[in-house]
């Protein structure tokens, strides 16, 4: 049987153990700079190193559409180091509210021509969280990105760009590096065309 101090104190140790208010994120979005770069290297070839990059870091595809150049990935975890989810106040006082384990990061990849030579890559990150707010319904709150991911990635993007290699086709003509199949070419006809003398 709980006696009158053991229940008072029982009562100290949940109140202590358990936030009272949240305060949302105060981050904001992260600058262009940290989320968009212009890659020197053909939109093929970047495309591809795009699906590189998911594929490395073992995100799940949501959304793929070359036509429009978007690219949807989700990685099912974040850290405090990637968004801002707010804080939480208890008795011992404020701190950062941690991404819980159901939480999820969604990456969206716009990848478009910058000429024959270039491409435009930008990256969008959305973190959402469950909140677990004391005495409320846990609701899914979305965090603010703090850049990070969307740099790395980027970088990553560019490296795995610069380091791809059209595959090789061996034609009548000799061998010849090919575009990735069901990839649009970006200069005129005729360039890419054998040289046939009549």
């Amino acid at each position: 049987m709980l006696t009158k101090i053991g229940f008072l104190a029982m009562l100290a140790a949940i109140s202590t153990s358990s936030p009272a208010c949240f305060y949302p994120p105060t981050t904001k979005p992260p600058a262009d700079n940290r989320t968009r770069t212009v890659v020197n290297v053909p939109y093929d070839l970047t495309w591809d190193a795009v699906h590189s990059v998911v594929k490395d870091r073992e995100y799940r595809i949501q959304g793929d559409d070359p036509d429009h150049g978007i690219v949807e990935a989700e990685a099912h975890s974040f850290t405090l180091a990637d968004a801002d989810c707010g804080q939480e106040k208890s008795i011992a006082g404020k701190y950062d509210s941690e991404p819980d384990k159901g939480g999820s990061a969604v990456y969206n990849f716009k990848v478009e021509p910058a000429g024959p030579l270039a491409t435009n890559v930008a990256v969008n990150a959305t973190f959402s969280t469950p909140l677990r707010v004391p005495f409320h319904r846990i609701q899914d709150f979305q965090c603010v990105s703090r850049g990070t991911q969307e740099a790395k990635l980027l970088k990553e993007v560019e490296t795995a760009a610069h380091a791809a290699r059209r595959p090789v086709e061996i034609t009548p003509y000799g061998p010849t590096r090919a575009l990735t199949p069901g990839r649009g070419t970006l200069l005129r006809p005729g360039l890419t065309e054998p040289n046939q003398s009549h």
